[in-house]
């Protein structure tokens, strides 16, 4: 069975590793960018069923990144990840925004419930 591909948007490098190996751990297919427009380009050359990004990247912020990932595959649900208030992020097109340090059992409770939801979406 194919496992299923992450897009993890991240421009620090420690919590990279950690949603990463947290991720993997979980044995889903992890791929990286480091800001929104590497993330854009990701989009368009290939199919993930998840993307989880940090709120403050350089270049672009995570909810203007989910708008413009929403014109190249509308279906894919996306995570917002943030170290402010998770109040204060505007959420249209996300399926959640949660706040950092994210505790395990919480992170993988969201993703599959946007994996599933979107799944059950592409079937209705």
């Amino acid at each position: 069975m194919n496992r299923l591909k992450i897009l993890l948007v991240e421009d620090d490098r420690v919590s990279l590793m950690v949603y990463k190996k947290m991720l993997e751990s979980w044995n889903y297919e992890v791929f990286h960018a480091s800001d929104g427009f590497l993330a854009l380009q990701m989009l368009q050359e290939q199919r993930f069923d998840l993307m989880i990004s940090d709120n403050q990247l350089p270049f672009m912020n995570g909810t203007e990144l989910v708008e413009k990932a929403n014109e190249i595959n509308a279906a894919m649900p996306a995570l917002i990840l943030t170290g402010n208030n998770p109040d204060d992020v505007k959420t249209s097109d996300i399926v959640a925004v949660l706040q950092k340090p994210v505790l395990p059992n919480y992170f993988r409770h969201h993703i599959q419930a946007a994996i599933t939801n979107s799944r059950f979406r592409k079937i209705a």
